[in-house]
C-alpha cells in the first residue's frame, strides 16, 4: 500500500509540469483558433479517413526519425564519452525536459488523443460543449480546434527535440572539452553521495548511538565500495580523492563525535583497499592547491576519540604508500589543518621526512614564522601557527635524538642558517634569531638535558 502511494506520488510529480504546460497551451491555441474562425480563416477537418490518417501516420513516423537520431547519438563514441561508468550523452538526453516529455505518459496520451479525435469528429460531429465546474459556464467549441492544438504542440516539441539532439551530436563531434564531460559525469556521482549523507534523511533512520551510527556508515560505504569496483582503474584515484570534498559527511544531530569517527574509519579502509594515491586539487578562485583527502581526514579527526589509535595506524599506512607529494602543499596542510592533535601531526611529519630531504622541512620551519612581524602572530590564527611550528621543531629534535636515527638536522652557525635556493640557483642566508628555532631548541635542551646532541644544540644557539 505504501509502495503504491509512493509510485502514484512519483507519477504526479513527473507529469504535473507536462500536463499543466500542454493543457494551458491547448487552451490558448483553441481560443486563438476561435478568433481565426470568426474571420473565416479556420475550418474543420472534413477530409476522408484515409487522408486524415495518412497525415497522422506521417506525424507519428517523425518520432521514429527522432528516436533513431537519439540512438545514434547514444552509441556514437560511447566509450570515449563514458566517465565513472556514466555516459555523458545519455545523461544529457535523460536530463532533458524534452526527452523526459517524450517518455512521459502524458505525451503518449496526447498521441492517442491526436490519433482518435478524428474518429469522434466523423462519428458524433465536430461540436462539443464544455461546462466549467462551479461556475456552470458552458463553452461551445469544435473538436477540430483541440485536435489542431495538440498537433501544433506535438510538432513544436518534435522540432525542439530534433534541434537539441543535433546540438548534442554536433557538440560531441567537435569534442566537448574533456574536463567538462568528466566534471558533468562526476557531479552526478557527487549528488548521489550527497543524498547518502543527507542529514535530514539519516537523522530519521537512527538514534545518536555509536553502534547505530557505525552500522549506518558501514552500509553507506558498502554501496560506495560497490560503485568504486565498477570504475576504471584510472578513475579510482580521482573518485576517491574528490568525491567527499565539500560534502558534510558527519552531520548527525547529537552524534557528531560518533559519526566523524565512523566515517573516517570506513573512508580510510576504502582508501587503503584501493591503494589510493593522494592527489592535489586547485582551490576555487585561487591559484593555490590543496589535498582534499588530507583535509577530509583532519576535519573528521577528533582528538579525544577512543578509536584514535586505530585511525592513526590507518593514516600512517595511507601516508606510507604515497609515492608523490608536493612538499610546499603538504607543508601547508601540516601548518593549517584543523586537527590539534600531536599524534596526527607526527604522522604527517614522518611522511614528510620520508619523502623529502630534511633541509626542506627545516627551510619551512625557519621561514614560516618571522618574529620581526609580531603583530601578525597576535591573532588566533597566528598563535595557532606558532604552536604548530614549535611542535614540529620539538618533534624533529626528538626524532634526531632517537637511538639508531639517521636523521641529521642542519643547525644554525653563529646565528645564521643557509639554504640553497633552486629557483635562483644560489645560497640564501637567514637569521635564526627571528625564527622560533632558539626558543624551541632551548625548551628541548631544558626538557632533555641528557640529549646525545646537547653540545651541538647549545652551540647552535650562540
Amino acid at each position: 500500500m505504501v509502495e503504491d502511494k509512493k509510485r502514484l506520488r512519483n507519477f504526479y510529480k513527473r507529469n504535473i509540469f507536462h500536463l499543466l504546460l500542454t493543457a494551458g497551451s491547448i487552451f490558448i491555441l483553441v481560443i486563438f483558433q476561435h478568433f481565426l474562425h470568426d474571420r473565416g480563416q479556420s475550418r474543420t477537418l472534413d477530409k476522408s479517413f484515409f487522408e486524415v490518417y495518412s497525415f497522422i501516420a506521417t506525424v507519428i513516423s517523425l518520432f521514429g526519425i527522432y528516436f533513431a537520431l537519439v540512438q545514434f547519438a547514444l552509441e556514437s563514441k560511447k566509450k570515449e564519452n563514458t566517465f565513472f561508468g556514466i555516459n555523458y550523452i545519455s545523461s544529457i538526453f535523460y536530463n532533458s525536459r524534452v526527452y523526459g516529455f517524450f517518455k512521459s505518459e502524458i505525451f503518449f496520451l496526447y498521441l492517442m488523443v491526436f490519433s482518435f479525435l478524428p474518429i469522434i469528429v466523423k462519428t458524433f460531429g465536430d461540436q462539443i460543449k464544455i461546462t466549467i465546474p462551479i461556475t456552470n459556464i458552458i463553452i461551445s467549441t469544435k473538436i477540430t480546434f483541440i485536435w489542431n492544438s495538440i498537433f501544433l504542440i506535438i510538432l513544436f516539441t518534435y522540432l525542439l527535440g530534433l534541434y537539441k539532439s543535433y546540438r548534442i551530436i554536433l557538440n560531441t563531434s567537435i569534442e566537448v572539452q574533456f574536463d567538462e564531460m568528466k566534471k558533468h559525469c562526476f557531479d552526478i556521482h557527487k549528488n548521489q553521495i550527497k543524498m547518502y549523507f543527507n542529514p535530514q534523511n539519516i537523522n530519521n533512520l537512527l538514534s545518536p548511538d555509536k553502534s547505530t551510527v557505525d552500522y549506518t556508515y558501514r552500509k553507506i560505504f558498502e554501496r560506495i565500495s560497490s560503485l568504486v569496483e565498477q570504475l576504471e582503474e584510472s578513475e579510482k584515484d580521482y573518485y576517491l580523492n574528490y568525491i567527499f570534498d565539500g560534502i558534510n559527511v558527519a552531520n548527525f544531530d547529537g552524534a557528531s563525535k560518533f559519526s566523524k569517527g565512523s566515517f573516517l574509519k570506513y573512508y580510510l579502509e576504502l582508501l587503503l583497499s584501493n591503494k589510493t594515491s593522494i592527489i592535489l586539487k586547485e582551490k576555487e578562485k585561487n591559484v593555490s592547491y590543496y589535498y582534499p583527502v588530507l583535509e577530509i581526514i583532519s576535519e573528521n579527526f577528533i582528538s579525544n576519540n577512543q578509536d584514535n589509535s586505530m585511525l592513526l595506524e590507518d593514516i600512517s599506512k595511507l601516508l606510507k604508500i604515497q609515492k608523490e607529494f608536493d612538499s610546499i602543499f603538504l607543508w601547508d596542510h601540516m601548518l593549517e589543518n584543523s586537527t590539534n592533535n600531536a599524534e596526527y601531526d607526527k604522522r604527517l611529519l614522518d611522511c614528510f621526512v620520508e619523502l623529502f630531504p630534511v633541509e626542506d622541512i627545516e627551510f619551512y620551519l625557519f621561514t614560516s614564522i618571522s618574529l620581526d612581524n609580531i603583530v601578525k602572530l597576535s591573532n588566533p590564527e597566528g598563535l595557532k601557527k606558532v604552536k604548530k611550528v614549535f611542535r614540529f621543531w620539538m618533534m624533529l629534535f626528538e626524532k634526531m635524538d632517537m637511538d639508531n636515527s639517521k636523521l641529521r638536522l642542519k643547525l644554525p652557525c653563529n646565528g645564521i642558517i643557509e639554504f640553497y635556493n633552486d629557483e635562483f640557483e644560489m645560497t640564501v642566508s637567514y637569521l635564526s634569531r627571528i625564527s622560533l628555532y632558539p626558543y624551541a631548541c632551548s625548551a628541548y635542551i631544558k626538557k632533555n638535558p641528557n640529549s646525545r646532541f646537547l653540545e651541538r644544540f647549545q652551540n647552535s644557539l650562540q
